[in-house]
């Protein structure tokens, strides 16, 4: 159930940031929220966002253009926030129209809002810290996961919003070399 926002899109989008942070499953059970995005706007260039150990299977995947990876070594404080000053800048600078947070947490949130995106979808988070849910234009109620795949629970975001997909199991693609 929409909780905020209008549903559907006003505007077709040009960019969109697709931020997955869970772990390597949940990045390949994310692939059909790029196919349906690229299927229902061809013109849409995808940028997914996962934690580094996923970034080279994002890589091969046919839907997604671009693919960053948040840094999560351990480094000193002082050096964690610059780079992800950096990170949270070169972000900006790619003047997102879209950004689509798959997960209910905190750090896909601020990713989301920071990326200036006007619109800003996710899941409403509820037990999660008050101030997240306000990070988006438009929140969606996830529907039940009794007996759901997490796949189908990632697209229900989507659909939401009137974007579906026929195929909506994941696929990867294996190059050639």
């Amino acid at each position: 159930m929409l909780t905020k926002g209008n549903a559907g899109f006003e505007k077709v989008p040009k960019r969109a940031l697709l931020i997955q942070l869970g772990d390597i499953g949940d990045v390949v059970l994310s692939f059909p929220c790029a196919r349906a995005l690229s299927e229902h706007f061809p013109e849409l260039s995808i940028t997914m966002v996962v934690r580094h150990k996923a970034g080279d299977l994002v890589n091969c995947c046919p839907w997604v253009y671009e693919t960053l990876w948040v840094d999560d070594t351990k480094k000193p404080v002082g050096q964690f926030i610059i780079d992800q000053t950096k990170f949270f800048r070169s972000i900006r600078q790619k003047h997102y129209d879209l950004a689509i947070d798959l997960r209910a947490g905190t750090r896909g949130a601020i990713l989301g809002f920071l990326s200036g995106a006007t619109k800003r979808i996710g899941f409403f988070a509820e037990g999660e810290k008050f101030w997240r849910n306000l990070l988006f234009s438009d929140l969606a109620s996830p529907p039940p996961a009794k007996n759901q795949h997490m796949a189908q629970y990632y697209a229900s975001l989507l659909s939401e919003f009137g974007v579906s997909t026929n195929n909506p199991w994941p696929q990867m693609v294996v190059p050639k070399n």
